[in-house]
C-alpha cells in the first residue's frame, strides 16, 4: 500500500476503503492468515502523507476473538482523520451462511 500511495492522488482518487479486524500483529496474522498489519498501516499513513484526506477503515469485532479491541480502535482513530465502520458479521438461515451488515457510524469525541 505504502509503495502506491501517491499515484493514488495522480489516480484521481480521494479516498481509501481499508478492512483491519485486528490492531495487534498476533491477532491480525491469526484472524486474515497474513502478516501484514505493519503494511497495512504504514500505507494508510502513507495515504495521509500523500495529501489523501480520507480513509474509511472497515472492522468487524467477533466475540471471543477480537471483541475486546474496541477501545483500542477508537484510541487510535481519535488523532486520526478516518472514519471507522463496524461490520457485523451475522449468520443467516440453517446453511451457517455468514452475513456481513454495517453497522451506523457515529463521530468519535
Amino acid at each position: 500500500m505504502a509503495r502506491d500511495a501517491a499515484s493514488w492522488l495522480d489516480a484521481d482518487l480521494t479516498a481509501i476503503n481499508v478492512s483491519i479486524d485486528s490492531l495487534d500483529a498476533r491477532q491480525f496474522h491469526l484472524i486474515t492468515g497474513q502478516d501484514k498489519l505493519r503494511q497495512v498501516m504504514d500505507g494508510i499513513d502513507a495515504a495521509f502523507s500523500s495529501g489523501l484526506k480520507k480513509v474509511k477503515v472497515n472492522t468487524v469485532l467477533m466475540r471471543d476473538v477480537n471483541h475486546q479491541q474496541l477501545g483500542v480502535f477508537l484510541h487510535w482513530i481519535k488523532p486520526r482523520p478516518i472514519q471507522l465502520l463496524f461490520i457485523k458479521l451475522m449468520e443467516k438461515g440453517q446453511g451457517g451462511a455468514l452475513l456481513f451488515h454495517q453497522m451506523p457510524i457515529y463521530p468519535v469525541k
